[in-house]
Formats: structure tokens, sequence, C-alpha cells
């Protein structure tokens, strides 16, 4: 089973100036996504993928911080 969460991470990654109408980058794992409250991080593990247009990292682990 396959986890995605798809939600606007575009200010923390740099992507200002997206219009509501573009999609939001989309961030999966084999694993369930994990969320760090306190040091306000998104973990993906197992086969991880973030993809948004033409940009694409995939990796065994991504971790998102929002700081």
């Amino acid at each position: 089973m396959r986890c995605i969460l798809s939600f606007c991470i575009a200010v923390g990654l740099g992507w200002s100036g997206l219009s509501a109408q573009q999609n939001a980058p989309e961030l999966s794992a084999d694993e369930p996504l994990e969320f760090d409250a306190e040091n306000n991080r998104l973990t993906a593990r197992g086969n991880a993928l973030l993809e948004h247009s033409n940009f694409r990292v995939e990796g065994d682990k991504i971790v998102f911080d929002q700081d």
C-alpha cells in the first residue's frame, strides 16, 4: 500500500508563485508518512517520491523541514 499526501508545501519549497489552479506538490512513500510537530518535519520512507510539474525527487527517505 502506497501512502500519498498532496498538499501545498509550495511556500516552504520556494514555490510561492503557485496559483490555486496549479497542482500542489505530491509526497508519497511505501510506509506511512510521519509528521514531527515538535520539529515541524514531514518524513517519507520507503521509495519516497516528491513530485511537482517537471520537478521530481526520489529516495529511500525524504525529510521536508518546514523551518
